[in-house]
């Protein structure tokens, strides 16, 4: 049985499949933030229907350009080179640093992750140069 649409919910499902589209997407976003959950007919997000574009937008509002694939996955995790255009405008005139993005799904992986990177005491295991320990 098919999903009953909005004409606006088709069009945006529609649209975010697109590159070209996704500042006008993250605009439509930053006033409705649920709009990432709206079903199609067949019961797909728009995040899941987005492309990589309109998903990096919303994820990170316009701040990271990921890779289109992980530098490493395990079950556990995903890795990915990014780049970092900067947050504020004032850090946007700079050039873009490379950077290393990981993604843990599961709560319980994170939090062993954190506990790894702190001392008994809480104090971060290694130096903020290298690793941003939170």
């Amino acid at each position: 049985k098919k999903n009953p649409v909005s004409p606006l919910e088709d069009i945006i499902h529609d649209i975010v499949q697109y590159p070209f589209y996704a500042n006008k997407f993250l605009e439509l976003y930053q006033e409705n933030h649920d709009i990432v959950n709206w079903l199609d007919k067949d019961g797909r997000t728009v995040r899941q229907v987005a492309c990589k574009e309109c998903r990096e937008v919303t994820l990170f509002m316009g701040r990271y350009d990921l890779e289109d694939q992980p530098k490493y996955e395990s079950q556990t995790c995903q890795i990915y080179n990014a780049l970092d255009l900067g947050g504020s405008q004032a850090t946007r005139n700079r050039k873009p640093v490379a950077v290393v993005m990981k993604f843990i799904a599961k709560e319980e992986h994170f939090v062993n992750e954190m506990r790894a990177r702190r001392n008994d005491d809480g104090r971060p295991r290694f130096s903020s140069e290298f690793v941003t320990p939170d």
